[in-house]
């Protein structure tokens, strides 16, 4: 069983989910709470890890008092996805004024909660693991949109909603 530590405890009644891809029948999962992404073969034995020295990541907030249970991301890790046979991608997103995101989800009034403010960057691995190059930007969502898909040829497709909803397509050329 694949399987990934949050690094808080989660109260009965409340799940939260790693974001999982799949490329080349591996499972590629990335951690909620820390820059990691695990792979794993079809038996769900573990072959490998990419690991990065990012400790701007935070984990969901939860909050749990007799009936009243919640939950809340404030940012995410995504699964790799594979362009070409040599190289991954992925992206990250992260608040930069939660110092304690159990706080930000305890119920209040609604004009008291201080608008988020996010980073975030997209990030090019070689199969090995090793970082080749990051891209940084303000925001929740990458300027170029939210990473979406990536076909055979190496072209990546993103999401935006801003102007309009939209699917845009960039070719990812790497010199070597």
């Amino acid at each position: 069983m694949a399987q990934e530590d949050i690094g808080v405890d989660v109260p009965w009644g409340i799940s939260v989910s790693p974001d999982v891809s799949v490329n080349e029948e591996i499972l590629a999962v990335a951690s909620i709470s820390k820059y990691k992404i695990s792979f794993y073969n079809t038996e769900c034995k573990l072959i490998k890890k990419i690991t990065r020295s990012f400790n701007k990541l935070v984990r969901p907030g939860i909050f749990s008092s007799g009936n009243t249970r919640a939950v809340r991301t404030f940012g995410e890790l995504h699964a790799p996805s594979l362009i070409s046979s040599e190289y991954y991608i992925t992206s990250a997103t992260w608040p930069l004024n939660i110092d304690d995101p159990d706080e930000h989800v305890k119920p209040r009034q609604l004009d008291k909660v201080e608008e988020i403010k996010y980073k975030n960057m997209i990030d090019l691995f070689n199969k090995d693991g090793e970082l080749l190059y990051s891209v940084y930007g303000d925001g929740f969502v990458s300027e170029i949109g939210r990473l979406a898909h990536v076909d055979k040829k190496g072209h990546i497709y993103t999401i935006v909603s801003d102007p309009f909803p939209q699917v845009r397509c960039y070719e990812v050329i790497i010199n070597k």
